[in-house]
């Protein structure tokens, strides 16, 4: 198992939010881990021994089950879960009690752990030694985060065979030249590289970023602005080959979030609304828009809904149940529009009568108004949530 040390270190000013409040690893002195958290009760620091962290670790390790109980009152206990917790292959199951052991499903082979916890450390070492969102590219490279001269980082030296791979990604520069839309404060879209390289160096660099994703491994997003690189902790969450981008979410820990051939199919579950759980891990935020597209453009396809345009670019992942009011980022409540379609169904320009399908166009415009070629949904393989379109009807479409 991966050293608590290390760890603990690469928690080192994140923050972990949780229903019992924020916790967060303020400093490590000694053997010592530092953690303020904050809750309704006020600001407290708390003192948890490394050595207590690795001893669960240990234990976790051999295949034991270590029984979490995130209602109590004890915050050390709380925090331990959720130290366990940021190790993606451990796995914090919440029924009549919450307990953590390995994820089965996971890799947690030597050479796994071996990398995973060398990249914590690489984390450690830059917050150590600069900040993150202001440093240097001769930092970047003395730290072994980035070594090429765009696009992605694969460190072939180093990850040859982690996880019986022939390489592993370690890192995506993203410039922002041509993409520039594609990052948030919370996720990135990472295209695909497109270089006249002979020997198949785009297709086995693409093959790397997938291996990050089924081993588990962070990855470094570096954000070029002129001369500072801007550097952020992420995971591969999935990818879309057909076209060619990838998904890549920033946060201390790996984001649990449902698979996509849950969410892309209508197999699993529907939730129209965000559904805050009470998960020792994390509270589950707002759903980013960067992954709203990716799994609603997976499900139906790269073009509008209701029109011809087909560049991915120019396709937007449209909330029925908006964004703001709590919808939740499963892709049945969601269509791609075009820029122009999405903002004509958000000013209730046009809306979609649930059972038909049939596009309804607002008095004193017309589909050739509006360039509307598909007055239904009808031509989609998959349909939005009836569920969706009622709520989208009831609240934009025309009174009975």
């Amino acid at each position: 198992m991966i050293d608590a040390h290390v760890l603990l270190r690469s928690l080192r000013g994140d923050v972990l939010r949780t229903p019992r409040g924020r916790f967060c690893v303020r400093a490590i002195e000694g053997r010592h881990a530092v953690v303020d958290i904050v809750d309704r009760r006020g600001t407290r620091v708390a003192r948890v021994e490394i050595a207590e962290v690795q001893d669960l670790l240990d234990q976790l390790d051999a295949g034991e089950r270590i029984s979490i109980q995130p209602t109590s009152s004890d915050d050390r206990r709380a925090f331990l879960g959720l130290a366990l917790g940021a190790v993606p292959q451990v796995q914090l199951i919440d029924g009549r009690s919450m307990f953590a052991r390995l994820d089965p499903a996971a890799d947690v082979s030597t050479s796994v752990l071996g990398e995973l916890e060398r990249r914590l450390g690489m984390w450690a070492d830059l917050v150590d030694q600069a900040d993150p969102g202001n440093t240097t590219p001769q930092q970047v490279r003395a730290l072994d985060i980035y070594g090429g001269q765009n696009g992605m980082w694969v460190d072939r030296r180093r990850t040859k065979g982690v996880g019986g791979r022939p390489s592993v990604t370690v890192s995506v520069m993203h410039t922002g030249r041509h993409y520039a839309d594609d990052v948030s404060d919370t996720a990135l879209l990472y295209h695909y590289p497109r270089t006249a390289r002979t020997g198949g160096r785009d297709a086995a660099e693409i093959a790397a970023t997938r291996a990050a994703c089924e081993l588990r491994l962070p990855v470094f997003v570096i954000l070029q602005h002129g001369a500072v690189r801007e550097v952020r902790k992420a995971w591969v969450l999935t990818w879309d080959d057909t076209n060619r981008v990838c998904l890549l979410e920033f946060g201390p820990t790996l984001p649990r979030v449902r698979s996509s051939s849950e969410v892309e199919t209508d197999d699993g579950p529907l939730e129209l609304f965000e559904d805050v759980r009470r998960d020792l891990r994390l509270v589950r935020g707002r759903p980013n828009q960067q992954r709203f597209k990716i799994h609603v453009v997976r499900r139906y396809g790269a073009q509008c809904a209701i029109c011809p345009v087909t560049a991915f670019e120019l396709i937007h992942a449209a909330h029925l149940v908006p964004d703001a009011r709590g919808g939740t980022g499963d892709p049945r409540n969601g269509l791609p529009l075009c820029a122009n379609h999405h903002l004509a169904l958000d000013r209730g320009l046009i809306s979609i009568h649930p059972e038909s399908t049939a596009i309804v166009v607002a008095e004193g415009h017309s589909s050739t108004s509006l360039n509307i070629t598909h007055m239904d949904l009808l031509h989609l393989a998959r349909k939005p949530a009836t569920e969706a379109l009622e709520y989208l009807w009831d609240e934009q479409g025309p009174s009975d």
